[in-house]
């Protein structure tokens, strides 16, 4: 009975995080649910490394801790991504959220 509880409980927190990266990947990408799933698995990737979950829901706030993440050495990736830095960047563009002082 104890570990159906614990497993149901870490479950639950699972998805609590989950919900919380994913609230704040939309206010970049709306549609974060329609990219192609390489993309979604990099930025799923990345939120996991970087606790995006504590960030708060700024966009400014979110696109500096993905792009923090993706910079570090020794960042883990999907399969078939080989900078993830290039292709944060690209998505970034790709949804015209481009801050000015990322532009320097």
């Amino acid at each position: 009975m104890i570990f159906l509880l614990g497993g149901a409980l870490v479950y639950w927190l699972g998805k609590l995080e989950a919900d919380a990266d994913r609230a704040r990947l939309q206010l970049i990408w709306p549609d974060v649910m329609s990219l192609a799933p390489r993309d979604q698995a990099l930025l799923l990737m990345l939120s996991e490394q970087c606790s995006l979950n504590h960030v708060p829901r700024e966009a400014h706030a979110v696109v500096t801790r993905l792009r923090d993440a993706a910079a570090r050495p020794n960042v883990i990736t999907p399969r078939g991504v080989t900078n993830a830095r290039e292709d944060l960047d690209r998505l970034l563009h790709r949804a015209r959220w481009w801050p000015e002082e990322l532009s320097r």
